[in-house]
């Protein structure tokens, strides 16, 4: 597992750039060729912070999972503006390969920044321009959750944080290959049980929800949404892996791998144990039958047992 902030066009290392082709960045038009250095753009301005950046890889397969988090500026619209414009600054390049990469921009967009709180930001007319640059860079990613339903994200109902992800990602591997969407926690359920976990001192009667809620958790719920690895509808899908790989076989995702190599350990863990409890038994029995004074149960032998 890696992780970082965001570097421009030398994000993380070498291993995840392959895998989004972060280095083969096309900028929508009007824009620099370059992807946006938001470090300079953005100092000092309040809420504004650098995206971090995971990635999840193994050695033992070409199967990869990104995730870039996001918090976009609240109380400056100038800012947020901005961070939008040059969102795809933080997408994978053209080329990007959702057979074998995972990718997700998710976080707290503060979208209702520029929209009213609740709604879809991507539906505005400045949304809408997002839109296009996101596809004229990365073809393929949008938001994940509804466009036309109302998602709450936060305890107040407006709706801050968003999920992006490819189109293909969202999308399953069955017949049908419905597309998925977002769900966010439901906030009913949190509110049945909120109060049960504020400290008893904080319970007063003038306690607002919001801040109840803050104390507990934060002022967000959590968005979420399933993903999985394009396949494609031609069914090369295995050849095409055997082809990436240097084994005869095909290779488990990255989650399989990890789950193996963690039941190996605890297997191997067991045994471990297994044989010392043996190894205990044994050294126990052997005590329990030398006759010697230094041989008695509970004793170690003593320096003159030889004599």
């Amino acid at each position: 597992v890696e992780a970082g902030l965001y570097g421009i066009i030398e994000t993380l290392t070498p291993k995840f750039r392959k895998a989004t082709e972060w280095e083969h960045f096309t900028a929508p038009a009007g824009v620099s060729e370059k992807r946006f250095n938001l470090k300079n753009a953005l100092d000092g301005v309040q809420s504004a912070r650098l995206p971090a950046f995971f990635f999840i890889h193994a050695d033992t397969t070409p199967f990869s999972i990104a995730i870039c988090s996001v918090h976009f500026a609240f109380s400056n619209k100038d800012a947020a503006k901005k961070q939008w414009q040059n969102l795809p600054s933080l997408l994978p390049g053209k080329g990007f390969d959702p057979q074998k990469c995972i990718y997700a921009l998710v976080g707290d967009c503060n979208s209702n920044a520029l929209s009213s709180p609740g709604l879809d930001f991507f539906h505005t007319p400045f949304g809408k321009e997002v839109c296009k640059r996101v596809e004229e860079s990365c073809p393929g990613f949008s938001q994940a959750a509804s466009p036309t339903k109302r998602v709450v994200t936060t305890v107040t109902g407006a709706r801050y944080d968003e999920v992006i992800a490819h189109d293909a990602q969202l999308r399953g591997n069955g017949k049908r290959r419905r597309r998925r969407e977002a769900h966010s926690f439901p906030l009913a359920l949190f509110k049945q049980n909120l109060w049960r976990f504020v400290p008893k001192d904080q319970r007063g009667a003038s306690m607002k929800l919001h801040t109840a809620f803050g104390n507990v958790l934060s002022d967000h719920l959590l968005l979420f949404v399933d993903l999985n690895f394009h396949v494609p509808d031609s069914g090369r899908r295995k050849q095409q892996v055997e082809d990436a790989l240097p084994v005869q076989s095909v290779a488990p995702l990255v989650a399989e791998t990890i789950i193996d190599e963690i039941l190996r350990g605890v297997q191997a863990l067991l045994l471990e144990r297994a044989r010392a409890r043996e190894d205990a038994k044994t050294s126990s029995r052997a005590q329990q039958q030398d006759p010697s004074p230094g041989g008695r149960r509970g004793l170690p032998a003593g320096p003159c047992r030889a004599t």
